[in-house]
Formats: structure tokens, C-alpha cells, sequence
């Protein structure tokens, strides 16, 4: 039977630790299966005004999971993880200020050496950010530009623009 994809989603100021391979293996809830925390599979539809914003990922997002998938208003927007593929010219499908492990989507994107976060050790992660290149990235004035706090609940903006990723640094604060 076959029901359609899920339309109208908004994932927002989530962070996604890596997935590990099963328990059953030898060290397996330590090892990262290296594949994409958040998953649209193409092969049932097209994929109908998604919005995601202002994620912390550590393998990334795959907007067309084994296909090739249609896209009609879906944005991903000032998220943090692992380069996705882009689908490079697939009309409705918008790429903004995120900052991506080693490649970009969007020409706001930005390409990071690596992960901005406190500490990405599987079952310890913590995606408070550090500093870098995706501190005052999101600079967009549309509305899905614009998130007003972050995954604890501090106000966003802080500096000249919103941080990309669930994280909004507070600089004035010793522990951040």
C-alpha cells in the first residue's frame, strides 16, 4: 500500500548525533555507520514544503535518499553537518547559510575543515558550538531565515546574524 510522503515538516533546533551500527557488533554502539541522520527516501513522491532550519548534524542530511526526488518548496537553512549531495539545479529545492563538512550547496553555504562543536565523541556529543565560520552566517531576513532561540531556549540573534546549527553562542558567557 502506498500512502505518499509526509508534506507541511518543519525539523528545527534538533541535534542529530551519528547513527552507530547494531549493538550486537563488536563495539558497534561506538562506531559511526557514516550515514545521514535525516533521510527523504525519493522512491515514493515528491517531497511538498519541508522546511529544515537551524540543525546540528554530524553525518549530514539527505534530502533524496535512492532516487532521484521531486522537490516542490523545500528548504534547508543555516544547518551544520556533513556535505550532502545537492542536486545541483533540481528547481524547489533551496540551499541557505548552512556550513557544511568539506563542501557547499548554496552559494551562502559555507565549507568547513571540521565539526565547530564541543564534542562529537559518540554517546557524549555536544553541539554547543565552539566558534568558526558558522557563527553570524545565517543573515537572511525571509521568514524561515529567522529563528528567535536556540535549543536552550537563548534568544537568537546574539552577534550581527544568527549562528547556523541549533546553537546560538553567547560569547558573554564563560562556559560557552
Amino acid at each position: 500500500m502506498k500512502f505518499g510522503q509526509m508534506h507541511e515538516v518543519v525539523i528545527e533546533n534538533s541535534w542529530f548525533g551519528p547513527p552507530v551500527r547494531g549493538l550486537d557488533e563488536p563495539n558497534g554502539a561506538n562506531r559511526n555507520d557514516r550515514q545521514p541522520e535525516l533521510q527523504l527516501d525519493g522512491d515514493y513522491g515528491g517531497w511538498r514544503n519541508w522546511l529544515i532550519r537551524f540543525n546540528s548534524f554530524f553525518n549530514g542530511v539527505d534530502v533524496g535518499f535512492a532516487s532521484s526526488p521531486d522537490f516542490r518548496n523545500v528548504r534547508v537553512i543555516g544547518n551544520i553537518g556533513g556535505a550532502p549531495q545537492c542536486f545541483s539545479g533540481a528547481g524547489g529545492l533551496t540551499w541557505a547559510y548552512n556550513a557544511w563538512i568539506g563542501g557547499r550547496c548554496g552559494k551562502t553555504d559555507v565549507s568547513l575543515g571540521g565539526y565547530p562543536y564541543r564534542n562529537t565523541r559518540i554517546g557524549s556529543e555536544d553541539f554547543h558550538l565552539t566558534g568558526g565560520r558558522a557563527i553570524n552566517l545565517v543573515r537572511g531576513r525571509g521568514r524561515d531565515d529567522r529563528l528567535s532561540r536556540d535549543i536552550d531556549g537563548q534568544r537568537r540573534p546574539r552577534g550581527r546574524a544568527r549562528d547556523a546549527g541549533s546553537d546560538e553562542v553567547w560569547p558573554a558567557s564563560p562556559s560557552r
